[in-house]
């Protein structure tokens, strides 16, 4: 895997034709970085509808960010455990954009989750009570818990199916081998578009 701003920087050669004319190409790489960031998006939602699609309910490893140590809130005015969210997940059937959640040291009992408004639902039943395990359920930029775990701990791990490679950093190894082709030809479709032709031969394509 190679992280945005490498490919930014291959994308930038080829624009400018060569190592040599990068100095006389005059463009931001974060322009190009946030080009970057918009092709990885569409490519990886493609890539994940597709498998949807055909039935393939597991999410590659690759598009699931891990965020450590997140902390455990609490909601005096609705008497209920929270935390927010650390970044913008992908919107999904059943939310599985949110991939996992759980215990910093304890990945193997992770806790359940559960539609908005289901608890009230099925409160009574005995999925309700969901054999005394930890549910959760989305609501905007927050998860909140069916129990109150503030008490017991402080932070938590979870991993999110990401919505955009902009929650990424530039510098983290992020793209797959098999997207790095896919985004150089998108972005340079995009300059396509937008970048005026070289009429002299002054190894300056801006002009």
């Amino acid at each position: 895997m190679i992280s945005i701003k490498i490919l930014a920087e291959r994308i930038i050669r080829i624009l400018a034709g060569g190592d040599r004319n990068i100095d006389d190409f005059n463009i931001d790489i974060r322009e190009v970085e946030m080009m970057v960031s918009s092709a990885a998006n569409w490519l990886i939602k493609q890539n994940l509808f597709q498998n949807i699609t055909q039935a393939q309910h597991n999410v590659d490893g690759q598009y699931i960010a891990t965020f450590k140590s997140v902390p455990v809130l609490f909601d005096d005015s609705m008497d209920l455990a929270y935390c927010v969210l650390p970044a913008k997940y992908i919107s999904m059937p059943h939310d599985r954009g949110i991939h996992q959640v759980s215990k910093m040291k304890d990945q193997f009992n992770v806790f359940i989750p559960i539609r908005n408004g289901a608890v009230a639902v099925f409160a009574n039943s005995p999925a309700g009570r969901m054999e005394n395990r930890i549910g959760f359920y989305p609501e905007g930029t927050n998860i909140y818990f069916t129990r109150d775990i503030s008490k017991d701990v402080d932070e938590l791990l979870i991993k999110l199916v990401i919505a955009s490679a902009t929650d990424i950093a530039t510098n983290a190894s992020f793209i797959p081998p098999d997207m790095e082709m896919p985004i150089i030809e998108k972005v340079l479709q995009m300059f396509g578009q937008e970048r005026p032709q070289d009429k002299q031969n002054n190894n300056n394509p801006n002009n």
